[in-house]
């Protein structure tokens, strides 16, 4: 009897052990840590992974480069020069002159996102003491790499922080900050209007597709 309690113990124990490295790879897997320097893997058997980071604002209308901290630095944050869109050969919209680093650590990664934080522009209202005056674009483009040092694929990840729409009844605003949130107002309806039409022309029963205003 004891021979078979102790062996139902040590069966015990080992599932107990197993189960918690389980949970232990599990966990790993759910929830890695995003500034964990290891993480950001850029070779793949015989490719390279090139990382480079943007981040740029549209405010009143107008795109500034929220990593150009020279001219920042210069001339101060609201007289910074304006970056104009092009299309390429291909027809797609790009925007000219855009500042882009490229990132070895995903801490690198967030220092740039941090450090164009501190070039946004915010402003005082009735509701809000910090309230965003612009819409914001954090873009992470990867390139891969062949062995021969040829760009095979270029994907880009941006991730947007658009400014709230302002009602100047409640908000109080007067001067720049009125111009600032009409032209917020206006971007966020041209925004619906395009995925209103970008709808209708995926739409099966179409034939005829709408232009999307996008600029």
């Amino acid at each position: 009897d004891m021979s078979k309690l102790s062996d139902e113990s040590e069966s015990q124990a080992s599932t107990t052990v197993s189960t918690n490295q389980c949970e232990q790879e599990k966990s790993s897997r759910i929830n890695p840590d995003p500034f964990d320097c290891s993480s950001l893997d850029l070779h793949q058997n015989e490719c390279t992974f090139s990382i480079w980071v943007s981040f740029v604002e549209i405010h009143n209308e107008s795109i500034y480069d929220l990593l150009d901290v020279v001219s920042s630095n210069k001339v101060g944050v609201g007289n910074k020069v304006s970056l104009k869109l092009a299309d390429d050969q291909n027809g797609s919209v790009f925007i000219k002159d855009i500042i882009e680093i490229r990132c070895n650590t995903a801490m690198e990664a967030l220092h740039l996102f941090l450090l164009g934080e501190q070039q946004r522009r915010v402003g005082e209202t009735k509701l809000n003491a910090k309230s965003s005056r612009s819409h914001v674009i954090f873009s992470l483009r990867c390139i891969r790499i062949d062995e021969t040092g040829t760009p095979t694929r270029v994907n880009t990840l941006s991730l947007v922080d658009l400014a709230g729409s302002e009602r100047q009844v409640g908000t109080k605003t007067q001067g720049e900050r009125l111009k600032e949130a009409g032209n917020i107002n206006k971007s966020l309806l041209t925004l619906g209007r395009c995925i209103e039409i970008m709808r209708f022309n995926q739409s099966k029963n179409t034939t005829t597709l709408k232009i999307v205003p996008f600029r």
